[in-house]
């Protein structure tokens, strides 16, 4: 049987704000996602955080991790 590995894609504070305006734009997560190698559990998480997310990256810049 063959075994089957998972590669974790982890995004940083600006790739999910870069997740979050292009949902904003008009994107489909589901396209979003697989531009991005994420499932639609990962996208949902990101959007349902994006105001603080947002604000985040806003007060700190690309200073966060």
């Amino acid at each position: 049987m063959a075994t089957v590995t998972n590669k974790r894609n982890i995004l940083g504070v600006e790739g999910k704000v870069k997740v979050i305006r292009h949902i904003e734009n008009g994107k489909k997560k589901v396209d979003v996602g697989r531009k991005v190698g994420l499932v639609n559990s990962t996208i949902e998480m990101i959007c349902k955080n994006g105001t603080k997310i947002i604000s985040a990256f806003e007060q700190n810049g690309s200073r966060i991790k």
